[in-house]
């Protein structure tokens, strides 16, 4: 929103992002499935009116969140890259980037595997996952594809491809830290999922 923002629209922008805030709080005590657009407005102090008139559903308010934070992580990740440095560095970072996100907040992470589940049984939900993973496997091959047209990585391998493999092994990782919290630690992981990711991108394959 520009500096010259209307009164009305800056009320519009904080109301909306009163529900976001309070549905977040909300998911994360009680679950998406547990959750009630009733105990959204009494947490945001609003009513039903002012939720219905910014989300239609419960549905809505959710892909929002995911897609705000789909943004905060390609933003940060991005960010870490810095061009001059050699692959193993930047893939260092922004496994970093994307760690930091995860562990600074995980109880987003207990929503995500939430909806992981639920995305195999909704089609909403289906489609709000697969727009997430479509950006950030977007943000990974263009990065790819770039370090390609530099030449700082080997040219026959499809960036695409790469981009899934990338986004399932930390996916993986992700899930066995909320299982096994005590026992996994996505911070320890970072140098040997970066040397399996430089090996995969600088490597001639054979």
């Amino acid at each position: 929103m520009g500096p010259r923002a209307t009164l009305r629209e800056r009320r519009t922008l904080e109301t909306r992002q009163l529900i976001l805030q309070a549905a977040y709080t909300v998911f994360a005590r009680r679950g998406y499935g547990g959750a009630a657009v009733d105990e959204i407005v009494a947490e945001a102090g609003l009513s039903k009116g002012a939720f219905y008139h910014h989300f239609p559903s419960k549905e809505a308010v959710f892909q929002a969140l995911l897609a705000a934070r789909v943004r905060r992580c390609t933003e940060a990740m991005a960010a870490a890259i810095v061009t001059g440095s050699s692959v193993a560095d930047n893939v260092r970072s922004v496994l970093r980037a994307g760690w930091k996100i995860v562990t600074d907040d995980p109880m987003w992470a207990n929503i995500q595997m939430e909806f992981w589940v639920q995305a195999t049984r909704e089609d909403w939900a289906r489609q709000a996952m697969s727009d997430s993973l479509r950006q950030c496997r977007q943000f990974l091959a263009d990065a790819f594809t770039a370090a390609q047209e530099r030449g700082t990585v080997r040219a026959q391998f499809d960036p695409e491809a790469a981009a899934r493999l990338v986004i399932a092994l930390s996916d993986g990782v992700v899930v066995q830290w909320q299982i096994q919290p005590d026992e996994v630690d996505p911070h320890d992981l970072i140098e040997p999922m970066a040397e399996m990711i430089t090996s995969y991108l600088t490597c001639p394959a054979s």
